[in-house]
This record gives C-alpha cells, sequence and structure tokens, in this order.
C-alpha cells in the first residue's frame, strides 16, 4: 500500500472534518514553516505526507499552540484508519 491507496481508504466526510481541522491548526501556526508548506494546505495531501513521514508529522502534535488539540485529533483519527487498513 501507497500513501494514495492509504487516502482513498478514508471516508470523504471523515476527510472534510479532518479538512476543517487542518485548517484552523494551520492558521492558529505562528510560524510560516506550517502555514505555507504545501502538505498542510490539502488533507489529501496531509494524509499522503503523513504516510511517508510520519516520526515528523507525530511530533506535530506536541508542539505548543493554540491549536494543539487539532493536530492531535487528525493524527488519532488517521492512526485509526492506519490500524485498521494494517489488519486487512
Amino acid at each position: 500500500m501507497n500513501g494514495e491507496q492509504f487516502y482513498e481508504m478514508i471516508d470523504s466526510k471523515v476527510l472534510e472534518i479532518l479538512q476543517k481541522h487542518l485548517d484552523t491548526w494551520r492558521n492558529k501556526q505562528i510560524s510560516s514553516t506550517f502555514k505555507e508548506h504545501p502538505a498542510f494546505q490539502d488533507i489529501d495531501k496531509f494524509v499522503i505526507y503523513w504516510y511517508r513521514n510520519r516520526r515528523v508529522v507525530e511530533n506535530l502534535k506536541s508542539v505548543p499552540g493554540f491549536c494543539q488539540g487539532n493536530m492531535a485529533y487528525i493524527l488519532k483519527v488517521i492512526n485509526h484508519y492506519y490500524v485498521i487498513s494494517e489488519s486487512n
């Protein structure tokens, strides 16, 4: 399985919710590193980036900030789908 195949496993309604959380998280970031990074603009790119760079992305939920919970939520949902994909 690759990142694109993994992304396609996630329900479209779930992706809509995750996009809202990603937008909120990105807009509250002080650093332009995340605001302007292409992988943090759209949830599809983010999920694929996560799939290829899990350790890097998982550290983002502990970055202090206003929307730390948004990233933690996104990662929890993505991890849930990953566990399901691994068990199939």
